[in-house]
């Protein structure tokens, strides 16, 4: 599939991990895609991976994952996320407008990362330069062997 032929609107109904990677690989920089959430089941490792500065708009609640190893790219999350999300991020910005699961930005070594609800415990778990802030609680253990980077 060439970037031509990608549609700016992708729905997660019936899609696998490794299906959205593939259809993000074929994107040009800079590109808006707008991804619908599944309401029946929560997708896993949404942009893990990727490399290019792309603006994600997530509509609807997601799994656990999401932006892992990601660069660059930009996520605004309209529903909640799973556990993990940001893990190891290396730069871009992720934005969730509902809550966050457990080790939220664990490792991150750089980039945004935005709650406006919750997040779990181990929030931050090892920061090493992201920047994480969360609009209302954390659970016990946030900044647990954090080395660098902000935690709010």
């Amino acid at each position: 599939m060439s970037s031509s032929e990608f549609s700016n609107e992708v729905s997660l109904q019936n899609m696998t991990s490794e299906d959205l990677a593939a259809r993000l690989r074929v994107c040009v920089a800079e590109q808006n895609v707008v991804l619908q959430a599944d309401p029946q089941r929560k997708l896993n490792a949404v942009g893990a991976g990727t490399t290019l500065p792309l603006n994600l708009e997530i509509e609807g609640t997601v799994g656990d994952f999401v932006g892992l190893l990601s660069a660059e790219a930009s996520y605004k999350i309209s529903g909640n996320v799973g556990d993990c999300c940001g893990h190891s991020m290396l730069s871009g910005a992720i934005s969730v407008q509902g809550a966050a699961g457990e080790s939220l930005g664990a490792y991150a070594a750089g980039g945004f990362i935005f709650v406006l609800g919750k997040a779990g415990g181990n929030c931050g778990l090892g920061l090493r330069g992201a920047d994480v802030f969360v609009r209302s609680t954390v659970g016990n253990r946030a900044g647990v062997a954090m080395q660098s980077g902000t935690l709010v």
